[in-house]
């Protein structure tokens, strides 16, 4: 099984990527764990479970990412917006070495 978390999941592009991973992938052992700073999220019809999270500047999130990573057993991170895609950058030697 592989536990997969995609960031800021609030727009109809992320609401179409969940449904493609979910419904049309080849992979049948993916569970999918989705964030994002709103809690009426559409996309939380097709993920596994739904967490809200602060804003990336927010002092916070570092910690409610690794809170979710170890309770899920996270693998893959796909980040839903150009503010995480640069926190998750700036974090990736971090990340790599706990193979995410």
């Amino acid at each position: 099984m592989t536990n997969l978390l995609i960031t800021s999941c609030g727009g109809l592009t992320s609401y179409n990527l969940i449904y493609l991973i979910k419904k049309k992938t080849k992979f049948k052992n993916l569970r999918i764990h989705i964030t994002d700073k709103k809690k009426n999220v559409k996309a939380k019809l097709f993920s596994d479970s739904f967490t809200s999270l602060p804003d990336t500047k927010n002092k916070n999130y570092f910690k409610s990412i690794m809170k979710i990573v170890n309770n899920k057993q996270i693998k893959v991170i796909i980040p839903g917006s150009d503010e995480e895609a640069e926190f998750f950058s700036k974090k990736k030697k971090y990340f790599s070495k706990k193979n995410i």
